[in-house]
């Protein structure tokens, strides 16, 4: 993990190459969920990119307060990862290599001017042998003549954002950013696991991210209080850093259309300390993705760990459309709701 890697990586010729990022922020005070995402896939000289801004009002991309991201774009002219503007407006500009990184946007409806800074270097995913780890096996793939990876980052955002005429202040706002790069194919006629991706900040030296994927086939899944492994992940606390080695997620409340409500994370790190936290959903967006059948609800969450309480975060709830659909279909028996012990409130 080096600076060398905030920019495009030697690459294969597969046309399914993928360089992207996505820097998330939340205004608690307005139940405001910002994501921002550029997703480069330069075999095929094109860009997915924009924000999308999430409250209370709206959790579908044609209702979420608001929509910019834009799906095919041509890369711009001389584009690296985090320096660019792209047609639509969206821009990203290097204040500081893994440090500080300005975003940009002006479009009707919406435009802000913003900037990330972050609290520590990024904690790449990595396994024995430093490759991928194997909670990615199915976004990013090993190969053989290039090297792949993926990163997180927390920091906070400052700047000023406005929407629909209205000012909305942005002050210190909790962030997560992460950054993928290597060979990404999803297509519908794949049948690939539920997971999820959980992240909460309380300052600076307390947070948390971690990834979890399910071990069951379709047909054996309940989605609701199946304790999902922990594959991936770190624990900051009182700012010691370390990686997480095992424990699970389970979502322990849902809405009859799947939309997450309420989970609980048990996890051990590589000091032995224990993390567990309880996460409430604010705000959701049901993202349907660019990568093929896949459903993801995007969410702002409030977590409760380690003595802070409605330490503001983030649920990556994602599972095929299939699948969904499949559990949607399977019946009202279904359980919606089960107990889960909250011994750390």
């Amino acid at each position: 993990m080096s600076e060398a890697d905030e920019g495009f990586h030697p690459r294969t010729g597969d046309p399914w190459w993928n360089e992207s990022s996505f820097t998330t922020f939340r205004v608690p005070e307005r139940q405001l969920f910002g994501i921002l995402y550029h997703y480069f896939r330069p075999n095929q000289d094109t860009v997915m990119a924009g924000p999308w801004f999430v409250d209370t009002t709206g959790d579908e991309m044609s209702n979420c307060r608001y929509n910019g991201f834009d799906w095919h774009l041509p890369m711009p002219a001389g584009a690296d990862m985090f320096d660019f503007t792209c047609e639509n407006g969206y821009a990203v500009q290097t204040l500081e290599p893994q440090r500080a990184y300005r975003h940009t946007y002006q479009a009707p409806g919406c435009e802000f001017d913003l900037t990330f800074t972050a609290d520590r270097l990024p904690v790449a995913m990595q396994s024995a042998g430093e490759r991928i780890n194997t909670g990615m096996r199915d976004f990013v793939q090993d190969v053989a003549a290039a090297r792949t990876g993926h990163y997180e980052q927390t920091g906070v955002m400052n700047g000023s954002l406005v929407l629909e005429g209205e000012s909305v202040e942005v002050v210190d706002a909790a962030v997560i950013k992460d950054r993928t790069w290597g060979p990404r194919r999803i297509l519908i006629p794949q049948r690939k696991p539920r997971g999820s991706y959980m992240f909460a900040r309380a300052d600076k030296d307390n947070s948390f991210q971690a990834f979890a994927m399910s071990d069951r086939p379709w047909e054996q899944d309940p989605i609701v209080g199946a304790p999902d492994p922990v594959v991936s992940g770190f624990y900051v606390k009182d700012g010691v850093e370390g990686r997480l080695v095992s424990g699970t997620r389970r979502m322990v409340e849902r809405r009859a259309d799947g939309r997450p409500v309420r989970e609980v994370l048990e996890a051990v790190d590589e000091h032995g300390r224990e993390l567990s936290a309880t996460g409430e959903i604010v705000s959701l967006l049901k993202w349907h993705s660019p990568y093929g059948g896949v459903m993801t609800h995007w969410c702002y969450e409030n977590w409760t760990f380690d003595g802070h309480v409605d330490a503001p975060g983030e649920l990556q709830d994602w599972l095929m459309g299939r699948h969904l659909s499949h559990w949607m279909r399977s019946g009202s028996d279904r359980v919606l709701r089960v107990d889960a012990p909250l011994s750390h409130v």
